[in-house]
């Protein structure tokens, strides 16, 4: 009986062993995957003329209700209202 007790802890040990060892062998393997690097599908032609956007022409309304929103999200702006108080504007 002590016999199959000894046993079935030596078992025990080589089994959580090899695991641990599969484990970071499995780890370095994907590890090592992960860092290289594949193969690049996007290649950017810098040498290739880009043409002028079009001229686009601001309507009054626009403006009208950009300027709004510009002063809505300025005094909503939190960030902004404390760093006035702390003296510190950017």
């Amino acid at each position: 009986m002590s016999n199959l007790l000894l046993r079935s802890k030596a078992t025990g040990a080589t089994t959580r062993k090899l695991l641990t060892a599969l484990v970071l062998v499995t780890g370095m393997g994907l590890a090592a995957q992960a860092s290289q690097s594949d193969v690049v599908i996007w290649r950017d032609d810098d040498a290739r003329n880009i043409p002028e956007p079009k001229e686009r022409s601001v309507g009054q309304i626009y403006s009208f209700f950009h300027t709004e929103s510009e002063n809505l999200k300025r005094g909503t702006d939190l960030p902004r209202w404390i760093r006035l108080i702390a003296g510190t504007p950017k």
